[in-house]
């Protein structure tokens, strides 16, 4: 379990970029931070290097969050016991994609109907360990960023709403439901592509059950990015949204 009365590395590995941040034992209060851009594990150890360069002494634990590009992800029924969770998830993996090596884990999402099922090849999370540990650090922890990425915006969107979050290979595409998700879809294509982003999400919009107007927030990376967006979200009166200095990370693996 991730100890959260010391203070912790917490490792966000994207495809083609890893933000390292130490927290505070406690409050988890952001002490360092660095980012660094490239391609593979080896993003790690560059990430963690460049906070030694600023001279911070790091903790002996890290947490590593990992994109959706990382993992195949799916929404189950919460209709069976909880016990019966992570088999369940194996087996859709298994039929889904034809593979019984990979590693499966299971979310309990708010609102009880739903699962949120991730399943990650076992040779990059053997990578990722190991990238860890050539450190001088244990992995103790692994969650999936955008179980982060929906803790930090829980009291920033509609309970009722179309979230869209930018990401290096393209973006994923979430209805929410009484604040919890309740379909989810992942579009690979050029994030840099806008007129392409755009048709997905207006296509998504138009594809849901109801009948009203769904409120439609998108997360950018960086400020940067959110400019590019500015005009574009205006047209359609979307949101515009930013990732918050908080990175909530829980106990558990």
């Amino acid at each position: 379990m991730s100890r959260l009365w010391k203070s912790e590395l917490v490792l966000r590995l994207d495809r083609m970029r890893c933000r390292a941040e130490v927290r505070s034992a406690w409050r988890r209060e952001l002490q360092a931070s660095a980012e660094v851009e490239g391609v593979g594990p080896t993003l790690i150890a560059m990430a963690i290097q460049a906070l030694r360069d600023q001279g911070v002494v790091l903790p002996k634990q890290a947490c590593l969050l990992v994109s959706e590009e990382q993992a195949y992800l799916s929404l189950l029924p919460a209709d069976t016991a909880w016990s019966g969770a992570t088999p369940r998830a194996t087996a859709h993996f298994a039929e889904s994609l034809g593979r019984l090596d990979l590693v499966v884990r299971v979310a309990a999402l708010p609102g009880g109907r739903w699962w949120l099922a991730a399943a990650i090849d076992p040779t990059d999370l053997l990578a990722w360990q190991r990238a860890v540990e050539q450190e001088g650090m244990a992995l103790s922890n692994v969650q999936l960023g955008l179980l982060a990425d929906l803790r930090v915006l829980a009291s920033r969107i509609a309970d009722r709403s179309v979230l869209a979050l930018l990401r290096d290979e393209g973006v994923l595409l979430l209805r929410l439901s009484e604040g919890s998700p309740v379909e989810l879809r992942w579009e690979r294509c050029d994030p840099q592509a806008h007129a392409c982003i755009e048709q997905r999400v207006q296509a998504f919009l138009k594809s849901g059950e109801v009948n009203e107007v769904e409120p439609m927030a998108l997360l950018c990376r960086t400020p940067a990015q959110h400019d590019r967006w500015q005009r574009l979200a205006q047209a359609h009166g979307w949101t515009l949204l930013l990732p918050s200095d908080a990175l909530p990370v829980e106990a558990g693996t």
